[in-house]
């Protein structure tokens, strides 16, 4: 009989069985081979494996001794036979696996209940498919004055600047191009990446981090620009006003001129009104569009005509890492001057910039560069054009090579110029060359991927569609130029895995179906999701619940549940979802929302049909960034309803306040603890001025409802407060139907700057103010202290003796639930 005393015996045996069964014999040691008829009961119940390694060869068998590859692995188990009961298992062996082309599994490769397909690490080691080439560090060689760049780097940087021919890999340079509206808004372009870090591209200015801006006071701010009143000057710091606030005067033309923040919120003002933004009679130039510090162009706001350019009069970025643009027609020229630009390249350079909204964010390539007049050209137009005042930086220059971690790829001679992020020479280089993803998946079910690293793609890395129970397990997605993992289907899992240094978002997810109020069951968790969105900015967030195929109405899109995970460090969004009965809970987010405004964390979609959604016991944090004061934990876009909002913690997580509610139905905003900022919440009606009876149009809230048939089941049977909305838009034009009905704002906690627990705004006066539609807006504490244990270490733990406990009702917050449980 076939000992099996030692684990190791176990694993001997286990590496023979998958070629045993096909080959009809296993050797090992010299043994003789052993027919398949004859292999015992226990031999046939063990787990099937199949050995994969960086040196495997297709035709090998296999096994630990003779490796084989992922497309071997894959025609083996094809041919293992099913009758018997076990995980058939690829088992890869640590290194880099360069991929040039996608590893693809159809439904041909799916397990069963009885047969499961394991892709694992093999034990101690970490396999990584790589979507792109090693170029070894020791290879690269001082830029010599030969160089056909040699006149055009900097010359300072010059010896410290490494070189490498790319001759061999010209196919995959691709084209920066591909990120433009024209391009598809993709990445389609060759990246190097050191050590596992994502280099930078030569740019102007020099990238930055958001929270190393500095927005405390200079000595003196700098007005200028052509002004009505003329209110230009230098302002001199006068201290904090009463709200711990610095402002700015200068006595001019009769009157005393103020650079102060709003008395309502963090919005700065330029201003000589006495009471820094409130009532007067005089000119208010305002910064809500703009920065969240003092300087930035300010637009008028009232009794002012022209831009205030606002700076430090010390001749300081009033942004740093970025310029501004100083002039445009709005379409394609933008005036900002710098002594620098007559070294650029217009061919080669690119634009990227929020031109007109801190929420979009465009790539544009430049046709022409005018130094002399100070002027840009983009080839094309941003979607919404450009305005004065908005930042922006230019990337892809040879001649601005000049610090750790900057590289160019000159992509007419071939060549990788690179300045290594520090005096040593990296241990890895690798460059990005795969235009499809590492992993793709159609159609396969009950297949675990578990322990492995996918890696530098130029676009996403793993793709799966159409999926059932499919899991990815402690596995990372790392330094790509697109998303790291699309996952569509049901019943499928990712736990514990890492996605950062993305080009696009981290994870996008889909399944069920919003029509038969089917859930996918798709569970996501324990994940670590940071530095992602850092090539395109805008509205690619953490975690995506939507159609992944852009299906109108989301028709894919029901019941996922997202926990335990902790989002951080992007410039925007954590989580966008649409659809309905999703869950969210017990996640940690944190610096996110970093370079923009006008944005929050969690974002909803616009969509009277959203319903069932839960936002639970989540811990939001730290956000916001320079480039504004709107960017709350949580916003309900116009419409945005079906949310129940309870038990969150909500700690300094914008500069103005917490919870964006834009006139959606059906909200309840119950138990949440918010500390941090100028008033919790505010609920404007937007819905009332901006819904539509436009076919397709986003704010067409009816049409997207009735897609759904809500009046009828199991829409009506499950949300019952929907079908008496009318299904015929004149009746909803105008009328009640467009107001915050059925909103619930109860039991939440607010210790901020003023005295509000939640604002109104109402934008359509000729029917009540958005509160008056609320069912309940009662027992919101105000200016107390939720008792945290220690905030200042980060323990949102509430002591026995909050004020949250006597609120009738509140569930409690379970704080050493929130993030990551491993």
């Amino acid at each position: 009989m076939i000992p099996l005393e030692t684990p190791r015996a176990l694993a001997r045996l286990g590496l023979c069985l998958l070629p045993l069964l096909l080959a009809g014999a296993c050797g090992s040691g010299g043994q003789e081979a052993v027919p398949a008829p004859s292999a015992p009961p226990a031999v046939q119940n063990l787990l099937k494996e199949v050995f994969v390694a960086p040196e495997g060869l297709p035709g090998n068998p296999g096994t630990l001794a003779a490796p084989t590859t992922l497309e071997g692995a894959q025609a083996l188990l094809r041919q293992v036979p099913r009758a018997t009961p076990g995980i058939l298992r690829v088992t890869l062996r640590g290194g880099r696996y360069l991929r040039t082309s996608t590893f693809a599994l159809v439904a041909a490769d799916s397990g069963s209940a009885a047969n499961p397909v394991e892709y694992v690490a093999y034990a101690g080691e970490t396999p990584r498919l790589v979507g792109g080439a090693a170029i070894d560090p020791q290879a690269l060689r001082t830029v010599a004055s030969t160089d056909p760049n040699w006149a055009r780097l900097d010359s300072a940087a010059r010896p410290y600047i490494r070189v490498a021919d790319l001759g061999a890999l010209r196919a995959g340079m691709g084209s920066l191009a591909s990120r433009t509206a024209a391009g598809g808004e993709v990445n389609r372009a060759m990246e190097a990446f050191a050590d596992g870090r994502p280099l930078t591209l030569a740019r102007y200015p020099k990238a930055v981090e958001a929270g190393s801006v500095n927005l405390s006071p200079p000595a003196t701010l700098r007005v200028s620009g052509s002004l009505t009143p003329d209110a230009t000057g230098d302002y001199a710091y006068k201290g904090t006003d009463a709200y711990g606030h610095p402002y700015y005067q200068l006595a001019k033309g009769g009157e005393l001129w103020s650079i102060a923040a709003s008395a309502a919120s963090a919005d700065w003002n330029l201003s000589n009104r006495r009471d820094l933004g409130g009532t007067g009679t005089a000119a208010t130039w305002g910064s809500w569009e703009t920065f969240a510090g003092p300087a930035g162009t300010f637009p008028p706001f009232s009794g002012a005509s022209g831009n205030a350019f606002i700076a430090p009069a010390d001749g300081s970025r009033p942004m740093p890492g970025f310029m501004l643009i100083r002039a445009t027609d709005g379409s394609t020229q933008i005036t900002a001057p710098e002594s620098r630009m007559g070294l650029w390249r217009a061919g080669e350079a690119m634009y990227f910039g929020e031109g007109y909204y801190a929420w979009a964010a465009y790539h544009g390539a430049l046709s022409s560069i005018d130094p002399a007049g100070g002027t840009l050209q983009l080839s094309t137009s941003p979607p919404y054009g450009l305005r004065e005042g908005h930042p922006f930086f230019l990337y892809n220059l040879l001649e601005e090579l000049t610090d750790p971690g900057d590289y160019f790829i000159d992509r007419v001679n071939a060549r990788l110029y690179l300045r290594p992020p520090s005096d040593v020479l990296p241990n890895e280089l690798l460059l990005s060359t795969l235009t499809s993803p590492l992993l793709s998946l159609r159609g396969v079910g009950r297949v675990t991927w578990s322990g492995i690293s996918f890696e530098a793609a130029q676009g996403n890395l793993v793709d799966a569609q159409t999926c059932t129970r499919v899991t990815f397990s402690r596995c990372r997605f790392l330094n790509a130029g697109g998303w790291g993992l699309l996952l569509g289907g049901s019943a499928n899992h990712v736990d514990a895995c890492e996605l950062a240094y993305l080009g696009k978002g981290g994870i996008w997810a889909c399944g069920g179906s919003r029509p038969t109020l089917t859930d996918s069951g798709t569970v996501l968790e324990n994940c670590d999701i940071h530095h992602y969105d850092r090539l395109f900015w805008s509205y690619l967030p953490g975690i995506q619940l939507t159609s992944i195929n852009y299906v109108p109405f989301n028709d894919d899109c029901s019941g996922i549940t997202v926990q335990h995970n902790e989002i951080h460090h992007a410039p925007h969004q954590a989580i966008l979802f649409q659809g309905n009965n999703h869950t969210f809970r017990y996640n940690l987010i944190h610096h996110v929302c970093q370079w923009t405004n006008d944005a929050g964390a969690i974002y909803s979609q616009r969509d009277w049909a959203s319903q069932g959604n839960l936002l639970q016991f989540n811990l939001i944090r730290h956000g916001g960034g320079p480039f504004g004061t709107w960017t709350p934990a949580i916003y309900l876009d116009t419409g945005g309803s079906g949310v129940t909002i309870e038990g969150n913690i909500l700690y300094q997580a914008g500069p103005t306040l917490a919870i964006q509610h834009n006139g959606g139905r059906d909200v309840k905003m119950r138990y949440n603890v918010i500390s941090g900022g100028w008033f919790g919440a505010v609920s404007v009606n937007y819905v009332t001025t901006y819904a539509n009876n436009i076919p397709g149009s986003s704010l067409n809230l009816l049409e997207r409802l009735a897609h759904f048939a809500y009046q009828a089941p199991p829409w009506s049977t499950a949300y019952p407060w929907l079908a008496p909305i009318p299904n015929d838009w004149t009746q909803v034009q105008g009328s009640h139907w467009l107001e915050p009905e059925n909103c619930v704002f109860y039991g939440n906690l607010f210790q901020g700057r003023s005295s509000d627990a939640i604002r109104q705004e109402n934008v359509f006066p000729a029917l009540a103010p958005p509160l008056a539609w609320f069912a309940q807006v009662s027992n919101n504490p105000v200016q107390v202290d939720p008792q945290f244990t220690d905030p200042a270490n980060l323990d949102f733990r509430l002591r026995a003796g909050s004020p949250m406990y006597g609120i009738p009702g509140f569930p409690g917050i379970d704080a050493a639930k929130i993030g990551i449980q491993r």
